[in-house]
């Protein structure tokens, strides 16, 4: 996997940056942020945009998963990884959900897309 750091303008005007592991050939994005409070949910839709955008993902098959360190949940039994679903809209995420992954459903799916 290939690791990067991604600084992007989101539509409140504010920068962020955060850290990304990708396969570009599965199009699986693992996104971590490197500020617990700076996990702009409402702003992910950007950070796909610009994904897609930049590394040329397929919108319909780019895969995010957020990653979430034992340092940057607020209780241990919160999700390590969570999913991140769009609607788009042409190349243009909308609409994030957030569905949270246990570490056995991350390892299936990445397990499945390595066998495709």
């Amino acid at each position: 996997m290939e690791e990067s750091v991604v600084v992007f303008r989101a539509t409140n005007h504010q920068t962020y940056s955060c850290l990304i592991r990708m396969d570009r050939r599965l199009q699986i994005v693992i996104v971590s942020w490197p500020d617990q409070h700076a996990s702009p949910f409402t702003e992910v839709s950007s950070l796909a945009s610009e994904l897609v955008t930049h590394y040329q993902f397929n919108p319909q098959r780019l895969l995010l998963i957020e990653h979430h360190p034992d340092d940057q949940r607020p209780f241990l039994n919160d999700p390590i990884y969570s999913l991140i679903t769009f609607s788009w809209n042409h190349y243009q995420a909308e609409n994030p959900v957030r569905q949270p992954l246990s570490l056995a459903e991350f390892i299936q799916i990445v397990l499945a897309l390595s066998n495709y």
